[in-house]
């Protein structure tokens, strides 16, 4: 819900946390096998590393930096994307023309996605 309040630029905020589920386990005494929490906890275990990945996209789009406020990552994730997508075709311009980058940071890190 929090990856996905930044798509829409009008901000509705975010939504209160869905509770269904925890109550309907709550009126059964509590009663759920192992395999189902294991697969539940793998579930939000996944939802929350898709937000962070999709976080982490947003701001490398926006060029890094700090971030004063969540809405400063606030745009649709195609526009997001494409921005992204410049920024790699620019890279790659950059090193046709001038050669790969060097730095003392990047030794020991794969420079290269192909």
């Amino acid at each position: 819900m929090l990856c996905s309040s930044l798509e829409e630029v009008s901000g509705r905020g975010l939504q209160p946390p869905e509770t269904e589920l925890l109550e309907r386990i709550k009126q059964r005494g509590g009663e759920v096998t192992e395999r189902f929490l294991v697969n539940f906890m793998e579930h939000q275990v996944s939802r929350i590393e898709t937000c962070i990945s999709t976080l982490t996209i947003r701001h490398m789009a926006m060029g890094g930096g700090p971030i004063s406020r969540l809405s400063d990552l606030r745009a649709p994730m195609s526009k997001v994307l494409t921005t992204v997508a410049g920024q790699l075709q620019e890279l790659q311009e950059y090193k046709a023309r001038f050669g790969p980058l060097s730095d003392a940071r990047d030794e020991g890190r794969v420079t290269e996605l192909e």
